[in-house]
């Protein structure tokens, strides 16, 4: 058996397109992933013909020659820090999925190069259309977010933001599913913005249904289960499964503070409607339903909350409680290691005895697994030594602040620690 202990099966074997139609090696790459021409300018979806000549890009061709010798490569570096630290990472367990002899029946070992292009999954980051303003989230992910971003300089969007919805046209998406139709297509992971308002990804599943393909086809999406489910729940039992990944960061008031204006009794509620739909399905069922959380500045205090919420759902082989973890590079107003150290520890404790209390409760191997990653990205936490001084540190804070007076949140409910770094700034509004 051919191994390599630094091999991913993606740049083999899908396509990755951010919001903005930008290529890149997967959706945990980063900035590093974006695929580039000679000219530094980025290789974007509407622009691919054949397959077969982006699989074998020079950027491409050079990841995946320097994968079969077993080198790091920058673009896989989320992978890694979190494998280094213990945990899990979704190299491991794709690895195991589609493993390296399945990949290299078709490529040069010493180039790269493929022969032939076999396109199993698509991971389309549909478009930044959002009904949300979620602290930790940008532009880039949340159309909500232009105007204030715009207002408090807290992103950078020198990129343009605003042709993602051109290129994410349901016609152009079928138009990219007609190329890959001889690729043997087996999963789509649809992300966002919010898929569930977007009606492009709406007559794109119909169009699946239709072309008889959704039956062999497993669809994953990111959702804010803000959006009642109801008419979704029809077209999704056309497939062969749907895995939803319900993005929750939070429980309460905690939730609303920070995926504003979002409400937690309309998600809750959704939550257990779709929990009910599994159910009822029993072994047969053809959906499933997982947690996804950020770790960030403006959740760390509340994730033992939420491990106790979803430990109150009972667990099955379709729904998984123990949620998948993420850790947050950028923006840099939502990163970790803002919080000062002995906060963040008291904070890290508070999880694991929240872990501890509740692991017993799990039945299912892949809650096994995301514990190990969220233990890992805590180890990762507690190191994550800052790079700023003290006054940028405070800049950035008081942008956050900011942006909350102009929300009407009141910031030191939800971030007590931070009132000893800034006292009295906030003004609480009538």
């Amino acid at each position: 058996m051919i191994t390599s202990k630094t091999y991913c099966p993606l740049p083999w074997n899908h396509f990755s397109v951010s919001t903005e139609g930008i290529m890149r090696v997967c959706c945990n790459s980063g900035h590093h992933g974006i695929i580039l021409k000679d000219d530094k300018d980025a290789v974007r979806v509407n622009e691919i013909d054949d397959p077969l000549i982006y699989f074998n890009h020079p950027q491409m061709k050079n990841i995946r020659s320097k994968l079969i010798k077993g080198e790091r490569v920058p673009e896989c570096q989320n992978c890694y820090q979190i494998e280094d630290a213990g945990g899990v990472s979704i190299r491991q367990t794709l690895t195991e999925k589609w493993p390296m002899n399945f990949a290299m029946k078709s490529t040069n070992r010493s180039t790269g190069e493929l022969t032939k292009a076999k396109i199993i999954f698509l991971d389309l980051a549909w478009s930044n259309k959002c009904n949300l303003k979620c602290k930790m989230c940008s532009p880039y992910a949340s159309d909500q977010l232009i105007d204030e971003s715009k207002k408090f300089q807290l992103y950078d969007i020198s990129r343009d933001i605003t042709r993602g919805p051109d290129i994410w046209s349901s016609e152009k998406t079928i138009e990219l599913i007609r190329k890959c139709a001889d690729f043997d297509l087996e999963e789509i992971l649809v992300t966002g913005g919010e898929p569930l308002i977007n009606n492009d990804f709406y007559e794109f599943c119909k169009f699946l249904v239709a072309e008889g393909k959704s039956q062999h086809i497993t669809l994953a999406f990111h959702s804010n289960l803000t959006v009642t489910p109801s008419k979704w729940l029809d077209i999704w039992s056309k497939f062969k499964h749907v895995i939803i990944r319900a993005s929750i960061d939070a429980i309460g008031k905690d939730y609303e503070y920070i995926r504003y204006p979002g409400k937690w009794n309309i998600v809750e509620r959704n939550i257990k409607e779709i929990v009910s739909f599994i159910n009822q399905q029993g072994n047969k069922s053809n959906t499933s339903i997982e947690f996804h959380t950020v770790l960030s500045l403006f959740n760390l205090h509340a994730i033992p909350d939420l491990i106790d919420f979803l430990f109150t759902i009972k667990e099955s082989d379709f729904v998984r409680v123990m949620p998948y973890t993420n850790y947050i590079h950028w923006p840099k107003s939502a990163k970790l290691n803002l919080i000062p150290l002995k906060e963040r520890k008291k904070m890290i404790a508070d999880i694991k005895m929240s872990i501890e209390k509740n692991k017993t409760k799990i039945t299912n191997v892949k809650s096994d697994r995301n514990i190990l990653v969220l233990l890992a990205l805590l180890d990762i936490a507690e190191k994550d030594i800052i790079e700023k001084d003290q006054n940028e540190v405070n800049e950035i804070l008081e942008k956050i602040i900011e942006i909350d007076q102009y929300r009407g949140q009141e910031t030191y409910e939800y971030l007590s620690w931070l009132a000893d770094l800034i006292p009295n700034k906030y003004l609480i509004k009538e």
